[in-house]
């Protein structure tokens, strides 16, 4: 049981240190914000899959949302890439928008 309280101070140490973090605000930190989520989410899902806090079913459907999520990101780059700004953020919001909100179901899974 040890190690797992480790494991939770750790946690808590990161929460707090990433509290202070400004938000991403240019176009390109909100997309790497959003690169990185994507990846959090599935190790988030994976972990919590293996400690059976969320069923089969469950952990595919985060890992398709997951997929949409980065597939918007990339359709956001490429907007951006050839100048269509406008798009381009459009795609980062929904994308992001997406992340967000399986970031609240998987801490509600928690």
């Amino acid at each position: 049981m040890q190690p797992l309280r480790y494991f939770a101070a750790i946690l808590l140490l990161l929460g707090a240190a990433c509290a202070s973090i400004e938000a991403p605000k240019s176009f390109n930190d909100r997309l790497a914000y959003g690169y990185a989520s994507v990846a959090a989410s599935r190790n988030t899902a994976a972990s919590m899959l293996e400690r059976g806090r969320i069923s089969k079913d469950e952990g595919r459907q985060v890992q398709a949302l997951a997929d949409r999520a980065r597939t918007g990101l990339d359709l956001a780059r490429g907007f951006a890439g050839k100048g269509d700004t406008k798009t381009a953020e459009g795609q980062l919001a929904l994308a992001l928008s997406v992340l967000t909100q399986l970031e609240t179901y998987l801490k509600g899974k928690q």
